[in-house]
């Protein structure tokens, strides 16, 4: 008889000088290290090859799993083997080996916890890990990256119930809740995927205010309702110099926010060591072909059919998007005001805000009224313009028609549509007006987002520009004609040396016909790049000196890719105070004279170099104090 290779070696907890061994042929002993001999065998034939085992914490019973996705539970005490030794969990069809398991119990009712194991044909290429348990619940973890280990932790007073299942994977470290037949996710403090979804863009916000902050901070804890409330498994080592108390925090935090290309947007304070994350907006759910508000992170793990594991997805990294369109180009937060502005890659700008407080969680689904679209047209008087790009996001017609929720925390104020839908290539927030502005690569537009009204746009684009397919041309050889050239020249010169006659009459009609014959170039479309010279690549707000020389005048600065700095001119009304009602309490402000705007100056530089950034600064060169967020 020849076992095969040892596969797994297991010490007995309650007698180390017992060694259960499992071999690759299905056979498996228990070893005596005193005697040098065997106690008892086992053998399990017709499961392919053996992988490992599981000893029970009573050390009465393993657990035997084997290459064809099978398990079964033995006793030690006794050779016959069980009557389920050729259960498959996924079977009938051919399965995965079973890479790992571990069997606890939740309550009185059996778990078993174990990675692999899937159908081979239909779902062989996913990376899950189960967890079954004999009250009938039954949940795959379906991870987006490759499963390296996992652990189980188990109750110190009562070894045998397992609390919580941690997983190794190639991206992430995921914790579960196993105490809950829920199997919720415990939120872990640290070890985040900064690139869950690919990073798109990032904004620092410095000194930003401890009420916004608390907003921020509220907002993320609500999203955490869903996670469960058992605290981290995981312990060692502190953070010097750490802030105990809640005197000795920073009163103003730095957040760094990233953009995703999932259309996520995710807050992370950056105060500290850690890179602590705060909240994550995701605004693909505004728009069609995305997944509802309501997702819930522990939904039903029912099957499609039969044959179909119960699949949950799992985890937080998330490398694909569905919409190339949904990633997030810019993003600014005020941090006085925390009002949020984010501008994704087909044009669309989302406004949002943080209005609710802790007494507003049980309303939280109540907003001012339905989410409000407002579309401004760069190139709708220009003839012959066709944009021959990607279409815009369509926002989803209920939320144009009911109220528009508060989703944990942040309420979503309305959704700019900038068309053409190129994308965002700068904005710039003043909060103290509540205005944004928004460039692209065909201009830009100023917006009122307290009236959600437009103030201006401006097209930047020239005749040379107007090929609408978001690529400009290019009149250049290609590398493939001038190979093709090279070649024909050098089997042409073969020829005329072999050749003596070809050298007369008809060798000097073909030079010459060379010499005659224009030089070809091939037009082809290049991509956009910061050559395109009607690209706006900065915008600012300022208060500064333009039509008088005494008054401070607001002011909004554009810089495009040709060098050209384009001054507006802002009229701003003074607003509106409060009007007191009968019982004291305040009634709706009346919406005032709208914000008006325009053209004062446009400067054009010499250099015709990129205008990257723009700042007024004062006589002796120093900025003037304004609160300005521009990027």
């Amino acid at each position: 008889l020849n076992p095969g290779a040892i596969e797994s070696v297991k010490q007995l907890p309650n007698n180390h000088n017992l060694l259960l061994i499992a071999y690759n042929r299905g056979l498996a002993v228990l070893w005596d290290l005193e005697s040098a001999s065997v106690k008892q065998s086992f053998i399990s034939p017709g499961h392919g090859q053996s992988v490992g085992l599981f000893i029970a914490q009573d050390a009465t019973q393993f657990t035997w799993y084997h290459a064809d996705g099978s398990f079964a539970t033995w006793d030690l005490d006794s050779p016959i083997p069980p009557e389920n030794q050729k259960y498959v969990p996924y079977g009938p069809d051919p399965c995965k080996a079973i890479d790992r398991l571990i069997r606890g119990h939740r309550g009185r009712c059996e778990l078993v916890v174990f990675s692999g194991g899937m159908p081979r044909s239909a779902y062989g290429e996913h990376q899950c890990v189960s967890v079954h348990c004999k009250d009938g619940t039954k949940v795959a973890f379906d991870f987006t990256s490759k499963v390296i280990d996992f652990f189980v932790t188990f109750n110190e007073v009562r070894p045998e119930q397992a609390e919580v299942l941690v997983v190794l994977l190639e991206e992430e470290l995921v914790a579960y809740d196993l105490t809950d037949e829920t199997l919720p996710q415990i939120n872990a403090p640290y070890l985040h995927s900064l690139h869950a979804s690919a990073v798109t863009c990032n904004h620092l916000v410095s000194q930003v205010s401890p009420d916004v902050y608390a907003k921020i901070k509220l907002a993320g804890e609500l999203q955490m309702a869903e996670y469960s409330c058992k605290i981290w498994p995981i312990t060692g080592g502190i953070v010097p110099n750490e802030p105990v108390d809640d005197d000795e925090q920073p009163i103003e935090r730095d957040v760094l926010i990233t953009g995703h290309e999932d259309g996520s947007v995710k807050f992370w304070d950056c105060s500290e060591v850690c890179l602590t994350p705060l909240l994550h907006v995701k605004t693909a759910p505004l728009f069609n072909n995305s997944d509802d508000f309501d997702t819930n992170l522990n939904a039903s793990t029912e099957q499609l059919d039969d044959g179909e594991p119960p699949f949950r997805k799992a985890g937080q990294f998330d490398p694909y998007s569905d919409d190339p369109r949904l990633a997030v180009k810019k993003v600014q937060l005020c941090p006085r005001t925390g009002t949020l502005v984010i501008a994704g890659t087909a044009g669309n700008v989302v406004m949002a805000n943080f209005e609710a407080s802790p007494h507003d969680v049980a309303d939280e689904t109540q907003s001012h009224g339905p989410l409000k679209v407002t579309t401004m047209n760069l190139v709708s008087d220009r003839d012959g313009f066709v944009w021959k790009g990607h279409d815009q996001l369509k926002v989803k017609r209920t939320l144009l028609e009911e109220n528009a929720p508060i989703i944990e925390g942040v309420n979503f104020v309305g959704v700019l549509q900038v068309l053409p839908p190129a994308a965002i290539t700068c904005i710039a927030m003043q909060s103290k007006w509540s205005l944004v502005a928004a460039g692209t690569a065909h201009g830009l537009v100023l917006f009122d987002y307290n009236n959600l009204s437009p103030v201006l746009h401006k097209c930047t684009l020239n005749p040379n520009d107007l090929t609408g397919a978001g690529e400009t041309l290019s009149r250049r050889k290609s590398f493939k004609k001038t190979l093709r050239e090279s070649f024909r020249r050098l089997r042409k010169g073969r020829s005329t040396r072999n050749n003596p006659n070809a050298a007369g009459a008809g060798g000097q009609h073909a030079q010459s016909a060379a010499e005659t014959r224009p030089v070809e170039r091939q037009i082809e479309a290049r991509p956009v790049d910061d050559g395109m010279g009607s690209m706006v690549r900065c915008l600012t707000f300022a208060q500064t000196f333009i039509t008088n020389q005494n008054v401070y005048i607001p002011t909004l600065w554009a810089g495009t890719n040709a060098s050209c700095v384009s001054v507006f001119v802002l009229n701003l009304p003074p607003k509106q105070p409060a009007a007191g009602g009968e019982n004291g309490a305040e009634e709706p402000v009346p919406q005032g004279p709208p914000v008006t705007g325009k053209l004062a100056k446009e400067i054009q530089m010499k250099h015709r170099a990129p205008i990257i950034g723009i700042a007024v600064v004062d006589s002796v060169s120093i900025e003037t104090l304004f609160l300005c967020y521009a990027m």
